[in-house]
């Protein structure tokens, strides 16, 4: 599959916005066979996008820990690493209901606040509690509020202002294809302030790929 993140574009247009669209289809069908087929969640680990891996593939129990979080459902968990340049590092990872029973068809990507490289895992779990596909990353970097990190890599400032959003929603939508047999029928991003203005970035920059997106106390964008 070969998606093609847009970097410093300003929009996408609807003759892109439907290419998206169409390599999403053609590559699940050239990668699994058949734009239909269901896979387990260890099979997760063959997917790739243009410039995401897939690094662990697992089934998780309800009531498991994570990262301080107790998860109140079964889910698949995926985690994996999106290199949109050669000094980016994005950790992301997507959490799947079991089954496509207990799947509402949506799909939840979620900001990050201040300089904070580090997954939303409380998010992650009140999503994958609400039957969403729920995704989040590090932004690229690991660390707290310190912009240390930024000194000497634009590359990686790019990934956090904007760029890791569209690296992370492509293979959320890549990999609820894969597992349910099904696209996401509603795709939504939220977050608040540093993630407010993510929301807000996302909006201007990638018009076609969330349905709804929610911007709370936004920082200046």
């Amino acid at each position: 599959m070969m998606l093609r993140p847009s970097g410093g574009r300003s929009t996408l247009s609807r003759r892109t916005a439907a290419g998206i669209r169409s390599a999403i289809a053609l590559g699940l069908a050239g990668a699994f066979g058949c734009a239909q087929a269901a896979y387990d969640c260890a099979s997760l680990a063959a997917v790739t996008t243009a410039d995401s891996t897939v690094t662990s593939a697992t089934e998780v129990a309800a009531g498991t820990t994570i990262n301080g979080n107790v998860v109140p459902a079964a889910l698949c968990r995926v985690q994996g690493v999106a290199r949109p340049s050669s000094d980016s590092e994005i950790k992301w990872e997507v959490w799947l209901p079991p089954t496509s029973a207990q799947w509402t068809g949506r799909m939840k990507v979620n900001g990050t606040g201040g300089y904070s490289g580090a997954i939303p895992y409380a998010r992650l779990a009140q999503d994958i509690g609400d039957g969403f596909v729920t995704a989040g990353s590090n932004m690229g970097h690991d660390g707290g509020e310190s912009a240390a990190w930024t000194l000497g890599h634009p590359e990686k400032v790019k990934d956090w202002g904007l760029r890791a959003h569209y690296s992370v929603g492509t293979a959320a939508k890549a990999l609820a294809s894969a597992y349910f047999g099904m696209p996401v029928k509603h795709s939504y991003f939220e977050g608040c302030s540093n993630g407010g203005r993510q929301a807000m970035m996302v909006a201007q920059n990638y018009p076609e790929m969330f349905d709804g997106i929610v911007s709370g106390v936004a920082a200046s964008f």
